[in-house]
């Protein structure tokens, strides 16, 4: 019963996200728990539609939500007092410019080939940190992806698209990339049971974690 409730001191809360960012504590430059463990970040997506499947082309254009989490215990808040009443904070959402202060993951798509994010009527994307420093993000994007096919047996063939997902620079001693929000959940996609095509037949997914190895070192992909 929010009515009940004393609201928020919102002087109090700014100066809570001031100090979270203040520089000479916090630099984005570096990730959490730098020279330790890696970061782990949890990515899970949901599909909203595959509005093209191109067999010219080779590719497939998907727009869904990519959510993304980690822990940052440099973000870490505890209780305030307002007034003389002890106040919890469950989590802290706010605008999303406020993300551009904090590290975050450099995910990309290795076989993108277009992409954007969404900005009607604002930038689609939404920011949650929690009091033990998880930080929770949703974007909304389309890709447009490669997918080679095979098409010798056109028009009763069956195509397998992937989206490759990645850390650009942060090598598997730096992030640990993981399909969920937590470590226990499952490998799901959400919304690809209501997907439909007029001339292709989605029969299914699969979520597939492995390590790349390059050159420059080891990546989750």
């Amino acid at each position: 019963d929010y009515s009940n409730s004393p609201p928020y001191n919102t002087t109090i809360i700014s100066d809570i996200l001031n100090r979270l960012t203040d520089k000479s504590t916090y630099d984005k430059r570096l990730r959490p728990k730098y020279g330790a463990e890696p970061v782990d970040v949890g990515i899970t997506i949901h599909v909203s539609s595959i509005s093209a499947v191109s067999e010219v082309d080779m590719d497939f254009t998907l727009d869904f939500y990519l959510r993304q989490t980690w822990q940052d215990p440099r973000l870490a808040f505890g209780e305030y007092f307002n007034g003389r009443q002890k106040k919890k904070i469950e989590s802290l959402t706010v605008g999303v410019d406020y993300l551009e202060k904090l590290w975050k993951p450099d995910t990309f798509f290795p076989n993108e080939k277009k992409s954007f994010f969404h900005t009607a009527t604002t930038h689609n994307s939404f920011l949650r940190i929690d009091p033990d420093g998880t930080v929770f993000t949703s974007q909304r994007l389309t890709v447009t992806a490669t997918c080679p096919m095979k098409l010798q047996l056109f028009p009763m063939d069956s195509q397998k698209c992937k989206l490759e997902i990645e850390s650009y620079g942060y090598t598997t001693a730096d992030i640990a990339l993981f399909w969920g929000k937590y470590r226990r959940d499952q490998g799901q996609v959400v919304g690809f049971e209501n997907i439909s095509l007029p001339q292709f037949k989605p029969v299914g997914y699969k979520v597939n974690v492995t390590r790349a190895t390059t050159s420059s070192g080891s990546f989750f992909l």
